[in-house]
């Protein structure tokens, strides 16, 4: 099981919000610097958000993103503001080995094909949810769309992958929606990132304990950054 650290970008600088809350900045670092420990530290795939870009639309930190590339040689998940398939090339082009939709999965079917056919497994979808419906636009915009329904929609256009996050739960520490995850990947029939929440290593262990049920990997952003859970002991315990 993969163990994947967030780097979320805002302004240039690496960021962490309470519950995906632009106006609740909870930490700020540097980037570069917080790629470059979490490489050190054994991950093998950062998960980088351009939030400015998932706010406004389209990408804003691509710089940024092109700076992790080439100085650290780990593998980065990279989404936030991905609309059009000239913005998933120039991530693409900056190094991001895998291209993140969210809004636009809800809004443009159209691109979820398009984007598909062009980059394969590497397109994933992520699925970020409240009371069981997706928001986007930057979590700020509610939906009708269930995340069970939408993942099932989406497989159909033939994406491979999803990332799952609860957003009422997101830089709380109070524990990851491990149950809405494995649903979606049931439903789907496909492999989930789960996210959100994460407080502690014992939360990784329940996360562990159901990768027979769909999640393939965790992402960890706040617990990482105040030292809630270290890293190499993330890891020890997803690759056993």
């Amino acid at each position: 099981m993969l163990v994947i650290p967030a780097v979320d970008l805002r302004g240039g600088a690496c960021v962490r919000l309470y519950q995906g809350r632009f106006e609740a900045e909870v930490y700020r670092g540097d980037p570069l610097s917080a790629a470059g420990r979490w490489a050190a530290e054994g991950a093998r795939r950062l998960h980088v958000v351009d939030l400015d870009g998932a706010r406004e639309g389209r990408p804003r930190n691509v710089a940024v993103l092109a700076e992790m590339a080439a100085a650290y040689p780990v593998e980065i998940q990279f989404g936030g503001g991905l609309r059009r398939l000239e913005d998933l090339a120039r991530a693409s082009a900056a190094g991001a080995r895998r291209l993140i939709l969210g809004t636009a999965a809800v809004r443009d079917p159209e691109l979820v094909r398009a984007a598909v056919k062009l980059y394969g497994e590497a397109v994933l979808v992520s699925l970020d949810v409240r009371d069981g419906y997706v928001r986007t636009c930057g979590w700020e915009e509610g939906s009708r769309v269930k995340a069970v329904t939408l993942a099932q929609e989406l497989t159909a256009l033939g994406v491979q992958g999803f990332i799952y996050t609860d957003t009422s739960r997101d830089g709380t520490l109070g524990g990851p929606d491990l149950d809405g995850a494995c649903a979606v990947a049931q439903a789907a029939g496909r492999p989930v990132l789960v996210a959100g929440g994460f407080g502690g290593l014992k939360d990784v262990e329940k996360a562990a304990a159901r990768e027979g049920e769909g999640i393939a990997g965790i992402i960890l952003g706040r617990a990482l950054y105040t030292g809630a859970i270290a890293l190499p002991a993330a890891l020890k315990i997803c690759e056993r």
